[in-house]
């Protein structure tokens, strides 16, 4: 991409490659990379990638636990593709904003931001992403001590994972049992 000068080609592969690191907890490297694309998307202001990057960095800091960073940078992806409507980025952001907010024990929050993301994945019928967020209320609801709703949700969720074939999906619900 550099070599072509094509500046957003470069961007994207630095995000996703920033996103990649996350799993391999090479945070400095993926902040880096980030920031990077960052940098670049704003230059050219192009708000699909700035958004995609923010809620990479959304990720990367909750993992580190810098969880003050995270809620900022999932607030700006999700502001990003509320605005030109952009259902199924909003959806990622949302399912990783009710992740982070189940971390801070915000859970009346976790739990709205979750059934937002269900009801746009059911508009949209986003059938993965729709597990991920039944996961993140089963999980609000277990960590408010409501078991019997936790059960009921974490049930709901395996059986969309079961039917998806996704495996890490299935190890993450048995976790909560």
């Amino acid at each position: 991409a550099r070599k072509h000068n094509n500046h957003i080609e470069e961007a994207r592969a630095c995000s996703n490659l920033g996103y990649a690191y996350i799993d391999k907890n090479f945070w400095w490297r993926s902040a880096t990379l980030c920031c990077r694309a960052l940098s670049i998307f704003e230059a050219e202001n192009y708000q699909h990638g700035l958004a995609h990057t923010h809620n990479h960095l959304g990720l990367l800091y909750t993992r580190a636990g810098r969880l003050s960073k995270a809620a900022n940078s999932l607030k700006a992806a999700c502001e990003i593709w509320e605005r030109p409507a952009d259902k199924a980025g909003l959806v990622r952001g949302l399912v990783n904003l009710s992740f982070l907010h189940n971390r801070l024990r915000e859970l009346s929050v976790a739990k709205a931001t979750a059934r937002r993301a269900i009801e746009l994945c059911d508009e949209l019928g986003a059938t993965s992403l729709m597990g991920r967020a039944y996961l993140n209320l089963a999980a609000s609801h277990q960590l408010a001590n409501e078991f019997s709703e936790a059960i009921t949700i974490a049930g709901k969720t395996e059986t969309i994972f079961r039917n998806e074939r996704y495996l890490s999906g299935l190890y993450d619900v048995w976790g909560l049992y």
